[in-house]
């Protein structure tokens, strides 16, 4: 139950930023500067719910499992064409049987946006380091250093939106206390989200 309220307590996170995000896209005017030039900021994030259950000789069995991940993303960028990025807080939440499972990563994504010659698509590459930890509503915990990579297209969408589709790969640690060798999980996802540039 514990980390059920930690959890509860984040609720009001995405709604907060995804108010934040689309008050500035609503507010934004004939932009001087473009996209993935020194001195712009790219801010919002990503949210996705999965459920899924397992299958054995064509028959559903077990509980289902449901995920639900928020991950708020902000970058600036140092130079033309590449961003310092940082996903400072994202939380999912996985609920499997009578179990539920908090996970906090904090990630560094440095990126290169590419230029192309059409002014409304930017294909990118990101990498990703952090860290990860996990609490599970048995009592137990486990964290560690995460990191991968990330590629993907961002299209422009209005006047400072931009839509990100990509595909990312992740190492995820995930050591219990006093464990000599790595554990975890590497992930493999698709990636969808919305930011805007300032």
């Amino acid at each position: 139950m514990k980390s059920i309220k930690m959890f509860a307590g984040l609720s009001a996170v995405p709604l907060v930023l995804f108010s934040f995000v689309f008050l500035f896209q609503s507010l934004s005017f004939a932009q001087e500067k473009k996209f993935a030039q020194k001195g712009v900021w790219e801010l919002g994030g990503t949210m996705s719910y999965s459920s899924r259950k397992q299958v054995s000789n064509g028959s559903v069995s077990g509980s289902s499992v449901s995920t639900f991940s928020v991950q708020p993303f902000a970058g600036y960028f140092i130079t033309d064409n590449f961003e310092l990025g940082f996903n400072p807080f994202g939380v999912s939440y996985t609920s499997f049987g009578s179990l539920n499972f908090t996970q906090v990563t904090v990630f560094l994504a440095p990126s290169y946006n590419f230029k192309t010659t059409r002014e409304n698509l930017y294909p990118f590459i990101e990498g990703l380091i952090g860290y990860t930890s996990q609490s599970v509503s048995s009592g137990s915990t486990s964290n560690g250093i995460s990191y991968g990579g990330r590629a993907g297209l961002k299209i422009s969408v209005g006047s400072s939106g931009l839509l990100n589709v990509g595909i990312n790969y992740l190492l995820i640690t995930l050591n219990p206390p006093n464990s000599s060798g790595r554990n975890g999980e590497n992930d493999f996802a698709f990636s969808a989200g919305f930011t805007v540039w300032l």
